[in-house]
């Protein structure tokens, strides 16, 4: 009997442990509920692959089918708030829906080929979906449950592109007329590269006018564009399996003839015209590079300080990076005050500056100094009257360096100024201050009665003591002078227009004379001439000074005077050819008419 049961336990035992050999696998989808099938128009037909597998070891052949169930769609559309449509059977095709899989095979790869372009013809946009196919795994002739069983693809599809990169708003290169500049065409397609392409690009400067009405601005093209603009070959090429690539072109200012000091802004376009692909289209086919010497000159300024402590003002409009302008703290010098106000003027007034940016080089390396702190930007219609258009906190600086005050919009004017009320430490120093922006045609411009100094820059000759400059200084304190003993007859003075003042009516010239040290007497004959074109100079007269009976001139100020004035003068020069007994002192030297 102990034995009949044995025997029966072992037969149940064996039996227990059979069906449990043969329990079936569970079947899952690897990728379950909702999934984006990304695909481009590439003219030809892709590839959807998916796969189920077993979660266990069954030893068993197990038959599995993948079909379309409308009802998966329909749960997914309801419960998302969706609107997704069923994928037409035009747009796909299933080459294999069933498996068998045993222990050694344990997953069931599937694959759905599909037509975006298909799609698209269908209804379908580009970048949305609107289509699905719902799938759904049956496991030895039973379906599966949605939370393992089934996925729902949506087809989105973008149509296949090869772009241009490079943004179109343009951020402007500063323009260096002897600079080559080395400029890349980036481009780049939106999918997978899977052959060579070609692309050809050309130079074409009627689209500069489109892009001007399209951005509000006033470019140039380029001047000489086919001597400027080179690439190293008309084509680009985009290898397999690459899918950015660029184009190097170079434009070389020097074949341009624009001069150094050109204020106008150029733009570059470049268009890709063609590609040899015919698997995908151009999407943006132009890029821009522009050029823009956005300082305006800096001798068409005149510029006033408060006040200083080394340095000239003149010093900040100079073109030099070396020589600085100083402020300094120091009360008990009596050498400056609050606020330090910075003052450009435009000498030619018929002209606005519309200004977008200031551009401020400061000299800081030396001591503890560390710059201005709180600038009001202030502007002027008139000369006369200022008006504050923005506040700026600058930056505390160490050692030299450049900072920018960029305005909120662009201000035109004749004048502007750097109001400065604090500082950081010590004083304020600056090697040059950049207005950036352009010149334009002023609709009201103030009267400019006589030729004001500042109008002149003026050469000498030699020196002795005191720059040529006190000549146009506005200050009879100040002097130039000539001593016999180092110098030679005769003594050129030399006043030229700078930029920006055009020309004058020449009437005369008054001298305000100065009796010196060594007994000095002053000039005796000077011979007159004027230019009107910087080059061929013509004597229009000869003054002779006028001395009392001992020798000393009898008036301060002496005039020479012409009958007729002389038009479109750029230049005047004073030769002196005698003097009555030693050197000569000026105060000053100003020239009689009117401006141009």
């Amino acid at each position: 009997m102990k034995k009949y049961i044995l025997l029966l336990l072992g037969v149940i035992l064996i039996i227990s442990c059979q069906e449990k050999e043969v329990q079936n696998a569970i079947f899952k989808m690897e990728v379950k509920g909702y999934m984006e099938e990304k695909c481009y128009t590439l003219g030809e037909e892709q590839t959807l692959y998916l796969w189920s597998s077993k979660s266990w070891a069954d030893n068993q052949m197990t038959t599995v089918e993948y079909r379309v169930d409308p009802t998966v769609l329909e749960e997914y559309n309801v419960t998302e708030g969706t609107s997704l449509k069923l994928l037409p059977d035009s747009c796909y095709r299933m080459e294999e829906r069933v498996f068998e899989v045993d222990d050694d095979a344990t997953f069931a790869k599937f694959k759905v080929k599909y037509w975006p372009e298909k799609i698209i013809a269908a209804g379908g946009n580009y970048n949305t979906v609107e289509y699905a196919l719902p799938l759904r795994i049956w496991v030895n002739g039973m379906p599966q449950e949605d939370r393992y069983g089934t996925v729902l693809v949506g087809f989105l599809i973008n149509p296949a592109e090869l772009t241009i990169l490079n943004d179109e708003n343009v951020q402007p290169f500063l323009l260096d007329v002897t600079k080559v500049y080395e400029l890349p065409v980036v481009f780049k397609t939106n999918y997978n590269n899977k052959e060579w392409i070609s692309l050809n690009f050309e130079v074409p400067n009627d689209l500069v006018q489109s892009y001007n009405d399209a951005h509000g601005t006033d470019y140039l093209p380029l001047p000489k564009t086919e001597e400027v603009v080179s690439w190293l070959a008309e084509e680009g090429e985009l290898e397999r399996d690459v899918n950015q690539d660029s184009v190097m072109f170079y434009v070389d200012f020097s074949k341009s003839g624009i001069a150094s000091d050109d204020n106008n802004k150029y733009l570059l376009p470049i268009r890709l015209m063609n590609i040899s692909s015919s698997k995908c289209k151009i999407q943006n086919d132009i890029c821009y590079f522009a050029w823009w010497n956005s300082r305006i000159k800096q001798s068409l300024w005149k510029v006033t300080t408060t006040s200083f402590a080394d340095g000239k003002s003149s010093y900040l409009n100079d073109e030099n990076l070396t020589q600085h302008w100083l402020w300094d703290y120091h009360r008990g010098q009596n050498i400056a005050t609050d606020p330090e106000n910075i003052t450009y003027l435009l000498m030619d007034q018929s002209k606005l500056a519309v200004i977008e940016k200031i551009e401020c080089y400061a000299a800081t390396s030396y001591g503890s100094w560390k710059g201005a702190k709180d600038i009001a930007i202030q502007v002027t219609n008139n000369g006369t009257d200022w008006e504050t258009v923005q506040n700026f906190v600058a930056p505390q600086l160490s050692g030299d360096q450049v900072y920018e005050i960029i305005l909120d919009k662009p201000v035109s004017c004749v004048g502007i100024r750097l109001s400065i009320s604090s500082y950081y430490s010590d004083g304020i120093a600056f090697y040059e201050i950049y207005m950036h922006g352009k010149l334009v045609d002023n609709p009201n411009p103030p009267m400019i009665e006589g030729i004001p100094q500042w109008m002149w820059k003026v050469e000498t000759t030699s020196v002795l003591e005191g720059v040529p400059e006190n000549l146009i200084d506005d200050d009879i304190s100040t002097f130039w002078s000539w001593n016999y003993n180092v110098a030679q007859l005769p003594e050129d003075i030399t006043f030229t227009l700078k930029e920006g003042g055009k020309s004058v009516s020449f009437e005369g010239i008054e001298f305000y004379l100065r009796q010196e040290m060594w007994g000095n007497k002053g000039p005796n004959k000077a011979d007159i001439f004027v230019t009107k074109d910087g080059s061929e100079w013509t004597k229009v007269g000869v003054h002779n000074f006028q001395f009392d009976a001992s020798g000393n001139p009898i008036l301060t100020v002496q005039k020479f005077e012409l009958d007729t004035p002389v038009p479109e003068v750029i230049g005047v020069r004073i030769s002196i050819v005698e003097t009555n007994d030693g050197g000569i002192w000026f105060g000053e030297i100003k020239m009689q008419g009117s401006m141009e």
